[in-house]
């Protein structure tokens, strides 16, 4: 066997180190990382990327959580039931909530979903909480992926949810308010 082909076979002398040595840095230059190979900087980026994907994934699941922050039926409401504030809502709920909750809130929405039965929202059963801050959450968040009730938190101010809540309050029974 000529002395090349051993060279490229076994690494048995040191010259023929530092020339696999040598071809190794000019290599990573090339790449324009002195030192770091190829598969280090492949790695590192690649758990950069999914470090973000993970941290933006958690910051959206708690944003659409229930039961994140305060406990939802201790919230009270911070708009007062004026009559600006209930025909704010009155407005807020024509636009966006009748549709499938009815124009008078009864659940009887020309729009509603296929089997989607939305709740009549002036009686005394509320399926998904009664007080206003678990209606708030609904309200904004939605009751999930799987249902035809979706958040409003892109299209509604927080405002704009307390006051459709002060509205449904003046249809329904007065008994009915948990606040």
């Amino acid at each position: 066997m000529n002395e090349s082909k051993m060279s490229s076979v076994s690494l048995s002398s040191e010259s023929e180190f530092d020339s696999v040595t040598l071809r190794y840095n000019v290599s990573t230059i090339l790449l324009g990382v002195v030192g770091v190979p190829i598969t280090s900087r492949a790695s590192i980026l690649i758990s950069g990327v999914l470090l973000a994907f993970v941290v933006a994934f958690a910051i959206t699941v708690e944003g659409q959580t229930p039961g994140v922050g305060p406990d939802p039926k201790k919230v009270k409401n911070p708009v007062a039931a004026t009559a600006a504030s209930v025909t704010a809502g009155a407005a807020t709920f024509k636009k966006y909530c009748s549709f499938c909750h009815g124009a008078d809130a009864k659940g009887d929405g020309p729009l509603a979903p296929k089997d989607s039965h939305p709740p009549n929202l002036i009686d005394d059963t509320w399926g998904h909480g009664d007080t206003d801050g678990e209606i708030f959450l609904v309200v904004q968040n939605g009751l999930g992926e799987k249902s035809p009730m979706k958040g409003m938190k892109t299209k509604l101010s927080d405002q704009d949810i307390w006051n459709v809540i002060n509205y449904l309050r003046s249809l329904g029974p007065k008994k009915s308010k948990k606040s």
